[in-house]
């Protein structure tokens, strides 16, 4: 994060912690206004990976999940990184911007991936590098927010999945509400943000993550690298694996997981009504079955809830949930689990 950038969110009001934004002074304030109201979150817990160059799309074609060939600068897409074993090694959304292809994942990933992919680059006429300090990151969400944005930029895209690209590239991303993600330089992200705070409450990447766990969407953070293979996390429902593009990196498990049917944990929403921690990723669950107790499911991410305790994502058995089992999350005292339901509907961006 840039000097300028982090004074600018000063004036708004952030909070840091070791040169990363934490909130903007109210956590809880914050996640009920991520619920209901129009916000404006600073991203810079993602981070970018960028390839250009005349083979970069057939090079990560053969390295991703997800169909390139469907994406273009008007079209952006959910997609994973998997090992030779089929296991996710990261999640991503991936956009078009000036001819170049960008990765957006969490920052802590970005370097893993990166030097992975420059493994696998071998001949091929392809450069990768890291765009994460040239290209800040925005997210916008709420009821109106579309509305805003267009008095702003003028035309933003309609529909999830839908991209602009220009002086800022704007995305539309699944949510309970119209949600945008925003990329450009300082300059235009500054005077976007300064321009929208005065209209949208400002909020810190808990914040952010509630919508993207209200949506369904599931970050692979360094705690729960290669521990799921895609259709755990509900990817294939999500659009983000193609099962008739060709190999990739993990290809032949994930294809005969989705030939046999064979999953047996699935990714579901619930909450924690009484929880007062915040669970890291990768926190266990567990539930008594059959007069033992069993481990029920792992969390993949948490965000503090506007009716308060802590809604998640977690990969959960499909023994547990239909039983009725009541899960419990381990935080000192055993915390229920409720409200467990299936995380992904149907296909969005």
């Amino acid at each position: 994060m840039t000097i300028s950038w982090a004074s600018l969110l000063g004036e708004s009001g952030a909070r840091f912690d070791g040169g990363r934004l934490v909130d903007f002074g109210d956590l809880h304030a914050e996640a009920s206004a991520a619920a209901g109201e129009n916000v404006v979150a600073d991203l810079s817990h993602f981070g970018l990976i960028i390839a250009g160059g005349p083979q970069a799309g057939e090079f990560l074609q053969g390295q991703f999940t997800n169909d390139l060939h469907t994406l273009s600068a008007d079209r952006h897409g959910l997609g994973a990184y998997c090992s030779p074993k089929g296991r996710v090694l990261a999640t991503f959304r991936v956009f078009r911007r000036q001819a170049a292809w960008h990765i957006r994942l969490p920052i802590e990933l970005t370097g893993p991936v990166l030097e992975r992919l420059q493994l696998y680059k071998m001949r091929a006429q392809v450069e990768l590098g890291s765009a994460s300090d040239d290209l800040l990151r925005l997210g916008a969400s709420g009821p109106t927010i579309a509305q805003l944005l267009e008095h702003e930029l003028g035309p933003v895209p309609s529909e999830d999945g839908a991209a602009a690209d220009g002086e800022l590239s704007v995305l539309r991303v699944s949510g309970e509400h119209p949600r945008f993600e925003i990329y450009g330089a300082l300059d235009a992200v500054s005077q976007l943000w300064s321009r929208l705070v005065r209209q949208a409450r400002p909020v810190g990447p808990r914040a952010w993550a509630l919508t993207d766990i209200r949506a369904g969407v599931p970050n692979i953070y360094r705690q729960t690298a290669e521990s799921f293979i895609p259709q755990m996390l509900g990817l294939e429902t999500l659009g983000a694996v193609s099962f008739t593009k060709g190999c990739y990196p993990g290809q032949e498990v994930v294809a005969r997981t989705q030939h046999l049917g064979a999953v047996k944990r699935r990714l579901f929403s619930a909450r924690a009504r009484s929880a007062r921690e915040l669970p890291d990723p990768a926190t266990p669950l567990r539930a008594k079955l059959e007069d033992a107790i069993r481990e029920a499911g792992t969390i993949i991410e948490a965000a503090w809830s506007p009716r308060g305790g802590v809604d998640l994502l977690a990969v959960m058995s499909l023994a547990v949930v239909e039983s009725e089992t009541v899960a419990h999350l381990e935080a000192g005292d055993a915390v229920p689990l409720d409200a467990i339901r299936p995380a992904v509907q149907s296909a969005s961006g």
